[in-house]
């Protein structure tokens, strides 16, 4: 590396594109990942020979770490996490209250059922 301490993500790519493809490629990439060299997962350095391969520009900006980036920055999480009263309930809670509310409503529709539905013993008993 440049610097000493890590590959940029040109340096990683010219790096394990020095070998050829198959396992002396596979142990540069495993030797990088494993010494720190690149901050990244093997995957991560397979995708950047992808992405070169297929022609697109590699871009020397720090490498971002494990997981997807943000949509949205930081700030704003925490400034919609505040002010929003949207998705008071969410997951488990929202769907064990509103099962509790369908069975509610079919019980009180079966109690009127019942209650509305006329008796046929005391029809039959009634003289006309």
């Amino acid at each position: 590396p440049r610097n000493g301490t890590e590959y940029t993500r040109s340096e990683a790519l010219m790096a394990a594109k020095y070998y050829e493809k198959g396992k002396e490629r596979g142990m540069a990439i495993r030797a990088m990942v494993e010494k720190g060299f690149a901050p990244a997962s093997t995957k991560t350095i397979y995708r950047l020979i992808q992405a070169d391969d297929e022609g697109y520009p590699i871009v020397d900006d720090s490498w971002s770490g494990p997981g997807r980036p943000h949509k949205v920055p930081d700030k704003s999480f925490a400034a919609a996490r505040g002010t929003s009263t949207v998705g008071k309930l969410f997951g488990q809670d929202l769907v064990k209250v509103t099962i509790k509310r369908k069975r509610s409503t079919k019980q009180s529709e079966k109690s009127t059922e019942v209650t509305e539905k006329p008796n046929k013993a005391t029809e039959t008993n009634q003289k006309p």
